[in-house]
Protein backbone atom coordinates (compact mmCIF):
# COMPACT_ATOMS: atom_id res chain seq x y z
CA UNK A 1 0.00 0.00 0.00
CA UNK A 2 1.30 3.26 -1.07
CA UNK A 3 2.22 5.95 1.37
CA UNK A 4 -0.62 8.90 2.25
CA UNK A 5 0.11 11.58 0.78
CA UNK A 6 0.13 15.28 2.73
CA UNK A 7 -2.84 17.36 1.66
CA UNK A 8 -0.84 20.40 1.11
CA UNK A 9 1.70 18.51 -0.73
CA UNK A 10 3.84 20.71 -3.15
CA UNK A 11 6.74 19.08 -4.07
CA UNK A 12 9.13 15.65 -3.65
CA UNK A 13 11.72 13.32 -4.50
CA UNK A 14 12.75 10.97 -6.55
CA UNK A 15 9.39 11.09 -9.68
CA UNK A 16 8.40 7.37 -8.22
CA UNK A 17 8.56 8.51 -4.43
CA UNK A 18 4.88 7.28 -3.58
CA UNK A 19 5.42 3.73 -4.66
CA UNK A 20 5.00 0.78 -2.44
CA UNK A 21 8.94 0.51 -2.20
CA UNK A 22 8.69 3.47 -0.41
CA UNK A 23 6.01 3.05 2.31
CA UNK A 24 7.81 2.96 5.26
CA UNK A 25 10.74 5.10 3.41
CA UNK A 26 9.65 8.80 3.26
CA UNK A 27 10.55 11.99 4.70
CA UNK A 28 7.93 14.35 5.41
CA UNK A 29 9.37 18.02 6.17
CA UNK A 30 6.46 20.42 6.32
CA UNK A 31 6.62 24.10 6.23
CA UNK A 32 4.77 26.40 8.78
CA UNK A 33 3.95 29.85 6.78
CA UNK A 34 5.47 32.82 8.80
CA UNK A 35 3.43 36.02 10.25
CA UNK A 36 3.21 39.82 9.04
CA UNK A 37 4.27 42.18 12.35
CA UNK A 38 0.26 43.16 12.01
CA UNK A 39 -0.38 39.39 12.46
CA UNK A 40 2.37 38.55 14.92
CA UNK A 41 0.37 41.17 16.93
CA UNK A 42 -2.68 40.56 16.94
CA UNK A 43 -1.89 36.92 18.03
CA UNK A 44 0.19 38.33 20.94
CA UNK A 45 -2.95 40.34 22.12
CA UNK A 46 -5.01 37.04 21.65
CA UNK A 47 -2.30 34.79 23.36
CA UNK A 48 -2.57 37.34 26.52
CA UNK A 49 -5.82 37.65 26.66
CA UNK A 50 -6.47 33.57 26.34
CA UNK A 51 -3.53 33.21 28.78
CA UNK A 52 -5.07 35.91 31.33
CA UNK A 53 -8.31 34.27 31.44
CA UNK A 54 -7.10 30.26 31.76
CA UNK A 55 -4.81 31.89 35.06
CA UNK A 56 -7.99 33.04 36.26
CA UNK A 57 -10.54 29.81 35.48
CA UNK A 58 -6.77 27.79 36.89
CA UNK A 59 -6.82 29.65 40.14
CA UNK A 60 -10.63 29.64 40.58
CA UNK A 61 -10.42 25.93 40.17
CA UNK A 62 -7.26 25.35 42.43
CA UNK A 63 -9.54 27.08 44.83
CA UNK A 64 -11.91 24.45 44.60
CA UNK A 65 -9.01 21.92 45.18
CA UNK A 66 -8.89 20.83 41.24
CA UNK A 67 -5.80 21.86 40.09
CA UNK A 68 -5.69 19.65 36.64
CA UNK A 69 -6.85 23.63 35.09
CA UNK A 70 -4.12 24.78 36.30
CA UNK A 71 -1.01 22.42 35.89
CA UNK A 72 -2.19 22.56 32.27
CA UNK A 73 -1.91 26.26 31.64
CA UNK A 74 1.65 26.57 31.07
CA UNK A 75 1.41 23.50 28.37
CA UNK A 76 -1.41 25.58 26.49
CA UNK A 77 0.49 29.08 26.66
CA UNK A 78 3.21 26.77 24.73
CA UNK A 79 1.59 24.76 22.43
CA UNK A 80 2.92 25.76 19.20
CA UNK A 81 0.35 26.63 16.58
CA UNK A 82 1.13 27.35 12.57
CA UNK A 83 -0.56 27.42 9.50
CA UNK A 84 0.99 24.81 7.35
CA UNK A 85 2.67 26.51 3.41
CA UNK A 86 3.78 23.81 2.11
CA UNK A 87 5.36 19.86 2.52
CA UNK A 88 8.71 18.60 0.93
CA UNK A 89 8.36 14.50 0.84
CA UNK A 90 12.10 13.13 -0.01
CA UNK A 91 13.76 9.38 0.95
CA UNK A 92 14.50 8.31 4.63
CA UNK A 93 18.18 10.26 5.22
CA UNK A 94 21.09 8.25 4.40
CA UNK A 95 22.83 9.89 7.99
CA UNK A 96 20.15 11.11 10.32
CA UNK A 97 21.47 11.94 14.17
CA UNK A 98 20.18 13.73 17.05
CA UNK A 99 21.42 15.38 20.22
CA UNK A 100 19.38 15.66 23.73
CA UNK A 101 21.65 17.59 26.04
CA UNK A 102 21.06 18.34 29.78
CA UNK A 103 22.89 20.60 31.99
CA UNK A 104 24.35 20.27 35.40
CA UNK A 105 26.79 21.71 37.61
CA UNK A 106 29.07 20.33 40.46
CA UNK A 107 27.88 21.72 44.12
CA UNK A 108 29.20 20.76 47.05
CA UNK A 109 26.95 19.15 49.95
CA UNK A 110 25.47 20.32 53.19
CA UNK A 111 28.71 20.00 55.34
CA UNK A 112 31.32 21.46 53.16
CA UNK A 113 28.18 24.71 52.69
CA UNK A 114 28.10 24.97 56.47
CA UNK A 115 31.80 25.12 56.89
CA UNK A 116 32.90 27.42 54.27
CA UNK A 117 29.27 29.98 54.68
CA UNK A 118 29.22 30.06 58.98
CA UNK A 119 31.90 32.47 60.77
CA UNK A 120 32.85 28.98 62.43
CA UNK A 121 34.09 27.63 58.98
CA UNK A 122 37.83 29.10 59.81
CA UNK A 123 38.30 28.05 63.24
CA UNK A 124 36.80 24.22 62.41
CA UNK A 125 39.20 24.48 59.11
CA UNK A 126 41.91 25.60 61.28
CA UNK A 127 41.29 22.72 64.41
CA UNK A 128 41.32 20.24 61.16
CA UNK A 129 44.27 21.38 60.46
CA UNK A 130 45.98 21.10 63.55
CA UNK A 131 44.95 17.99 64.31
CA UNK A 132 46.21 16.58 61.18
CA UNK A 133 50.02 18.30 62.38
CA UNK A 134 49.67 16.99 65.63
CA UNK A 135 49.43 13.31 64.73
CA UNK A 136 51.48 13.42 61.77
CA UNK A 137 48.49 11.89 59.81
CA UNK A 138 47.18 13.49 56.03
CA UNK A 139 45.78 16.71 55.74
CA UNK A 140 42.42 16.12 56.88
CA UNK A 141 39.16 18.31 55.29
CA UNK A 142 35.83 18.45 55.93
CA UNK A 143 33.74 16.40 53.14
CA UNK A 144 32.92 18.33 50.30
CA UNK A 145 30.21 15.96 49.20
CA UNK A 146 29.87 16.99 45.84
CA UNK A 147 26.92 15.92 43.70
CA UNK A 148 25.81 16.92 40.49
CA UNK A 149 22.75 20.24 40.69
CA UNK A 150 20.77 19.96 37.70
CA UNK A 151 20.48 23.75 36.19
CA UNK A 152 18.46 22.96 32.97
CA UNK A 153 17.98 21.13 29.20
CA UNK A 154 18.26 22.52 25.86
CA UNK A 155 16.07 21.80 22.96
CA UNK A 156 17.43 18.91 21.12
CA UNK A 157 19.58 19.03 17.67
CA UNK A 158 18.90 16.76 14.57
CA UNK A 159 21.37 16.58 11.54
CA UNK A 160 19.59 15.19 8.10
CA UNK A 161 21.63 14.26 5.32
CA UNK A 162 20.28 13.08 1.77
CA UNK A 163 22.29 12.02 -1.25
CA UNK A 164 19.93 13.39 -4.03
CA UNK A 165 21.15 12.26 -7.71
CA UNK A 166 18.35 12.90 -10.47
CA UNK A 167 17.65 10.05 -13.01
CA UNK A 168 16.07 12.68 -15.68
CA UNK A 169 15.52 16.29 -16.36
CA UNK A 170 12.38 16.72 -14.40
CA UNK A 171 13.85 15.07 -11.22
CA UNK A 172 16.97 17.64 -11.41
CA UNK A 173 14.47 20.32 -11.85
CA UNK A 174 12.62 19.13 -8.68
CA UNK A 175 15.89 18.68 -6.53
CA UNK A 176 16.47 22.52 -7.24
CA UNK A 177 12.97 23.71 -6.39
CA UNK A 178 13.65 21.89 -2.92
CA UNK A 179 17.13 23.34 -2.07
CA UNK A 180 15.96 26.54 -3.03
CA UNK A 181 12.87 26.15 -1.12
CA UNK A 182 14.24 25.25 1.96
CA UNK A 183 17.09 28.00 1.60
CA UNK A 184 13.92 30.51 1.39
CA UNK A 185 11.67 29.16 3.78
CA UNK A 186 14.99 29.31 6.72
CA UNK A 187 15.88 32.70 5.58
CA UNK A 188 14.09 35.87 7.63
CA UNK A 189 12.28 38.23 5.13
CA UNK A 190 11.96 41.93 4.95
CA UNK A 191 8.49 43.76 5.82
CA UNK A 192 8.83 47.64 4.35
CA UNK A 193 12.07 47.49 4.24
CA UNK A 194 12.23 48.08 8.16
CA UNK A 195 11.09 45.10 9.70
CA UNK A 196 12.77 41.81 9.50
CA UNK A 197 10.36 38.98 10.18
CA UNK A 198 11.91 35.35 11.46
CA UNK A 199 12.00 32.41 8.94
CA UNK A 200 9.44 29.83 8.78
CA UNK A 201 9.20 27.02 11.36
CA UNK A 202 9.57 23.32 10.23
CA UNK A 203 7.71 19.57 10.82
CA UNK A 204 10.17 17.17 10.17
CA UNK A 205 8.04 13.58 10.18
CA UNK A 206 9.05 9.88 9.04
CA UNK A 207 6.44 7.57 7.50
CA UNK A 208 8.35 4.87 9.10
CA UNK A 209 6.50 5.19 12.26
CA UNK A 210 9.33 3.00 14.62
CA UNK A 211 11.59 5.78 14.10
CA UNK A 212 8.69 8.34 14.40
CA UNK A 213 8.46 6.92 18.09
CA UNK A 214 11.91 6.77 18.76
CA UNK A 215 12.61 10.70 17.67
CA UNK A 216 9.13 12.23 18.29
CA UNK A 217 10.55 15.66 16.40
CA UNK A 218 8.44 18.93 17.52
CA UNK A 219 8.40 21.67 15.89
CA UNK A 220 11.66 22.92 14.41
CA UNK A 221 14.02 26.09 13.40
CA UNK A 222 16.72 25.15 10.43
CA UNK A 223 20.05 26.43 11.96
CA UNK A 224 22.17 25.42 8.89
CA UNK A 225 21.49 24.07 5.43
CA UNK A 226 24.94 22.60 3.86
CA UNK A 227 25.05 21.69 -0.10
CA UNK A 228 27.68 19.87 -1.64
CA UNK A 229 27.66 19.94 -5.37
CA UNK A 230 30.54 17.12 -5.68
CA UNK A 231 29.16 14.06 -4.41
CA UNK A 232 31.66 12.03 -6.03
CA UNK A 233 34.51 13.95 -5.21
CA UNK A 234 34.54 16.16 -7.98
CA UNK A 235 32.07 19.06 -9.59
CA UNK A 236 30.38 16.92 -12.31
CA UNK A 237 27.18 18.46 -14.03
CA UNK A 238 25.18 17.67 -16.71
CA UNK A 239 24.98 19.37 -20.47
CA UNK A 240 22.66 21.52 -19.22
CA UNK A 241 24.79 22.76 -16.08
CA UNK A 242 22.89 20.76 -13.39
CA UNK A 243 25.28 18.88 -11.10
CA UNK A 244 25.08 15.01 -11.50
CA UNK A 245 24.83 14.47 -7.46
CA UNK A 246 24.11 16.87 -4.45
CA UNK A 247 24.27 15.55 -1.06
CA UNK A 248 21.93 17.83 1.42
CA UNK A 249 22.56 18.51 5.44
CA UNK A 250 20.25 20.07 7.42
CA UNK A 251 20.62 20.42 10.71
CA UNK A 252 17.64 21.76 12.67
CA UNK A 253 16.77 22.60 16.73
CA UNK A 254 13.73 22.13 18.20
CA UNK A 255 11.68 25.36 19.25
CA UNK A 256 11.84 24.54 22.50
CA UNK A 257 13.07 21.89 25.32
CA UNK A 258 10.92 19.03 26.45
CA UNK A 259 10.00 17.10 29.76
CA UNK A 260 9.30 13.10 30.58
CA UNK A 261 5.85 13.52 30.26
CA UNK A 262 6.46 13.92 26.34
CA UNK A 263 7.81 10.98 26.66
CA UNK A 264 4.98 8.70 27.66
Amino acid sequence: MAAKLPDNIMVYFPSNVFDNAYENKLSYITIYESKSPAQITEIIKEGMQRTKDQIVDGASAAMKGDITQLLKINEQVQEFKGEPKLSIVLPMPTQFQDAQDHSYNTDTGFIKDMVDNTSVGGTIDKTIAKIAANTSTQKILANPGFFQNYTGSTPRQFNFTFYLIPNNAKEAEDIKKIILLLKKYSSPSLHNNAVMIAPHFFLFQFSNEQLQKLTGIRPCIITNISTNYSLSGVLETTFDGMPKGIELTIAVTELRALTAEQWE
